[in-house]
C-alpha cells in the first residue's frame, strides 16, 4: 500500500470506500480526499515528463484492509517526473489519476510495488 499524502483539509474528505482498478486487482487506488477538481484551470491529467512534487508514505500490507503495516518508505515534497522511474510503477500509475492536491491510498501486489528504480 502506498499512501500519497498532499491535502489535510478535513473538509475535502470523500466517503468512499470504492476501490478503483488501475490494473485489475493488481493494482487499485481509493481516492480519500480530493484536491482540485479536474475541470479546474490546471492541465487536465498528469502525462509522461510532467513533473509533480508529492508525500507518500509506503506500507507494507497483505490485502486492502490493512493500513498499519511497517513503513517501508517515507518523503514530503518529492519531485517526481513521470516516467522516468523516480518511484515505484504503483505510486506513478496512481499519481496519473489524481488531481492536484488529492489524497489517496493505494495497493499493489509486489508485481507494481517493487523494482530498481532510481531513487
Amino acid at each position: 500500500m502506498v499512501e500519497i499524502e498532499t491535502l489535510e483539509d478535513e473538509s475535502k474528505k470523500v466517503q468512499s470506500d470504492d476501490w478503483t482498478q488501475l490494473m485489475g486487482d493488481d493494482l487499485v487506488m481509493k481516492i480519500v480526499s480530493r484536491g482540485r477538481p479536474s475541470n479546474s484551470k490546471d492541465p487536465a491529467p498528469v502525462q509522461p515528463n510532467d513533473a509533480v512534487m508529492v508525500d507518500f508514505v509506503g506500507r507494507l500490507a497483505e490485502n486492502q484492509t490493512e493500513t498499519d503495516g511497517p513503513i517501508i518508505q517515507e518523503a514530503k515534497g518529492w519531485f517526481v517526473v513521470i516516467g522516468e522511474g523516480d518511484v515505484l510503477p504503483a505510486l506513478e500509475m496512481a499519481i496519473r489519476f489524481m488531481d492536484s492536491g488529492s489524497t489517496a491510498v493505494v495497493w499493489s501486489n509486489a508485481k507494481y510495488a517493487f523494482s530498481a528504480g532510481t531513487r
